[in-house]
């Protein structure tokens, strides 16, 4: 999906905008915290040091807006120490909509922004909150801010295939397969690892087999990286053939079948059965899961383009 295209919108608007021409700044220091409905884990805010014209903290362009030809800030409105505005941003027809508003104090604000809409088909909302306090000294406005080589570092973290579980890199297969993906240089190696891990692993194959239902790009994930999942399913079969029946009762129905007839055949004999427990559970496939990677660390790819770095 191209949730990533506009992390930055939400993530980066109280990193504040770098001017289009030099001009004297001054130093503030931002706190942003982002909140993106199914991320499975709640993202950490971040402080940072950042440089903007003296006296634009009171342009909500500047301290909450975008840079974006595709994102329109309007409706803007000043009453007292409180703006508020509206934005709406369109990339190919994918349509995101909010607004947000910004309260000013003597060297310091506080706001907060909020954007949703359909990306690929599929409903993506995201909420930021974000503090700015003064804290003075002379900057040059022009020169690229600390954040942007910090968030080059921690995109390419982000990328990095090893280190995730099977089940966590199939979920975060939208950040490596399509073309202009987050990580679209690392597909290679991260085909070559899921598929080192198909037939192999139960919670790699479950997720193939799940996602791949969901439908939408990305999601056949096993095509795109030429996995065979039959063959990856016959061989779990037979590796677990013996020892876990919840699996085989999802996807080895001659193995499970196989495995309550060797059951029955211990009971009548009055052996103590020794394999795992047949009872029928819940579905082992693993719950859809964003890699660490989907995190804030997305917005990075855009910072340039969005903010005009």
């Amino acid at each position: 999906m191209k949730k990533t295209i506009f992390f930055g919108v939400i993530l980066c608007g109280g990193l504040f905008a770098t001017a289009a021409m030099a001009a004297p700044g001054e130093y503030w220091e931002v706190t942003t915290k982002m909140d993106m409905a199914g991320m499975p884990f709640p993202m950490p805010a971040t402080t940072t040091k950042v440089c903007i014209p003296k006296g634009s903290e009171n342009d909500p362009r500047v301290t909450a807006g975008s840079k974006d030809k595709n994102c329109e800030m309007t409706d803007i409105r000043t009453v007292g120490n409180k703006t508020t505005w509206k934005m709406r941003c369109d990339n190919n027809g994918d349509i995101m909509t909010g607004d947000g508003e910004i309260t000013r104090s003597s060297g310091a604000y506080q706001g907060r922004t909020h954007l949703s809409g359909q990306m690929d088909g599929e409903p993506v909302e995201m909420n930021q909150t974000y503090n700015g306090r003064k804290i003075g000294g002379a900057c040059d406005t022009a020169a690229p801010p600390p954040a942007l080589a910090r968030a080059n570092s921690q995109m390419a973290q982000a990328c990095q295939v090893s280190g995730s579980s099977g089940g966590q890199l199939v979920y975060a297969a939208h950040m490596f397969l399509s073309p202009d993906s987050l990580c679209a240089a690392e597909k290679e190696q991260y085909c070559e690892t899921v598929r080192s891990k198909a037939a192999t692993d139960k919670e790699t194959y479950s997720a193939l087999a799940q996602y791949g239902k969901q439908g939408g790009p990305a999601s056949d994930v096993a095509k795109a990286c030429g996995i065979d999942l039959e063959a990856a399913r016959q061989q779990l079969c037979r590796a677990n053939s013996k020892s876990d029946f919840s699996f085989l009762e999802q996807n080895c129905p001659a193995e499970a079948k196989a495995y309550l007839e060797a059951k029955r055949r211990e009971e009548e004999s009055g052996r103590s059965y020794t394999g795992r427990s047949y009872t029928s559970s819940a579905s082992s496939a693993p719950a859809p899961q964003n890699n660490p990677v989907d995190s804030v660390l997305e917005g990075a790819k855009k910072l340039k383009g969005i903010f005009g770095f």
